[in-house]
């Protein structure tokens, strides 16, 4: 599901291919049978296979520009770096998550460094929960990389306190029957 995106790995990559990616997206919704969504399913991921290794032929480039920016200017480099699944972008990345001086950044790289599924990350995700901006994020992608001990009563108090961004993933450690 595209509601979070850390939750979904990212889903859709935003690049060229974005908008004909999200319109094959919303046509597998529009009631075909099985086999056609199969098929539009395989054609989909396709895509965003060839979208990942155009941008990751770019990887170098993008890490020298995101330590090169100001914060608060390298969300679309994040976004591609998030895009390229690329483990070389999971340092620079981690960097900006704990250390930019841009809240909205920092949240954000939570939110894409989420989506590499990558078990090294655990201890950065680990002191990005004492942070309130990168707490939610954090908190989901220790849930998903299976560090439920430390995730799941801060995803629980999160959503009792009604953090829209870990409802989704509450509802569904709850259905699960996770919750502590």
């Amino acid at each position: 599901l595209m509601v979070v995106l850390v939750v979904s790995g990212i889903g859709l990559c935003w690049g060229e291919n974005s908008k004909k990616m999200d319109q094959k997206g919303m046509d597998m919704k529009s009631g075909q049978n099985e086999e056609d969504l199969e098929k539009q399913k395989k054609l989909l991921r396709e895509e965003q296979k060839k979208e990942q290794e155009r941008i990751r032929d770019k990887v170098p480039a993008l890490i020298k520009e995101l330590k090169e920016r100001k914060d608060g200017t390298k969300e679309r480099v994040i976004i591609l770096l998030s895009c390229s699944r690329d483990t070389r972008a999971i340092d620079p990345l981690t960097e900006v998550m704990l250390n930019s001086s841009d809240p909205s950044e920092r949240a954000f790289a939570a939110q894409c460094l989420g989506g590499f599924r990558d078990k090294k990350t655990i201890p950065a995700f680990r002191k990005a929960l004492k942070n309130k901006i990168t707490k939610p994020n954090a908190a989901m992608a220790l849930y998903e990389l299976g560090d439920d001990k430390t995730a799941l009563p801060i995803i629980e108090e999160l959503a009792m306190e009604g953090n829209t961004g870990v409802l989704h993933c509450f509802s569904r450690v709850t259905e699960k029957g996770d919750v502590v």
